[in-house]
């Protein structure tokens, strides 16, 4: 099984010009470089996250701190392994996040992979953002997408809902102000997107 490690670290930033949009929250992204649709659907997903005042910053794993959390990608993912799921995350862990790429592909079309993969990272993030398990009726965080959902990707027009807003802007504040316990091996507090 191949995996590529990603790790993200909340970061406060500093308060940004008057004129400008504030955006009081960030969070570091870090991953391997890897070519291909990684790269838009890392932008594309900063976006979604700019849209709720969260600023994504991508780096280097090279350049990422301790303490961050982590996701994997799978280009193999075993079928046996949460079969309908894209990804999961471990939000109560507060550390892990793995994205099944390789059911990524096979799940639309080559013109809408950039998209989806962007909103499956997305959600997980999200997800550990809040520190819930939380899925939302409708929108970005729900947790079966629909054929009309797929279709609102590609023009980022499948939103964050205000609790979800509202559930992230609560949890990275959370995060921000209380040290993370060291995860627990053995602990399954997963949740995964479909």
């Amino acid at each position: 099984m191949t995996f590529v490690r990603l790790s993200i670290l909340l970061l406060s930033s500093a308060p940004l010009l008057a004129a400008a949009p504030q955006l009081a929250r960030e969070a570091a992204v870090c991953m391997e470089v890897r070519p291909g649709q990684f790269a838009s659907a890392r932008i594309m997903s900063a976006k979604l996250f700019s849209r709720i005042g969260v600023r994504i910053v991508w780096r280097t794993l090279s350049r990422c701190p301790q303490g961050a959390l982590r996701i994997d990608v799978s280009d193999h993912t075993p079928e046996a392994l949460r079969p309908a799921a894209l990804a999961y995350s471990m939000p109560f862990e507060g550390v892990h996040i793995r994205i099944f790429w390789d059911r990524i592909q096979r799940a639309v079309p080559p013109s809408r992979l950039n998209a989806l993969l962007a909103y499956v990272l997305a959600h997980e993030i999200a997800h550990m953002l809040q520190g819930t398990a939380y899925h939302a009726p409708a929108g970005l965080m729900r947790a079966h997408w629909d054929a009309e959902d797929f279709t609102r990707m590609p023009g980022l027009r499948l939103p964050f809902t205000r609790d979800d807003i509202a559930r992230i802007h609560s949890g990275m504040d959370r995060r921000l102000s209380a040290p993370r316990p060291p995860a627990l091996p053995g602990i399954a507090n997963t949740e995964a997107v479909e």
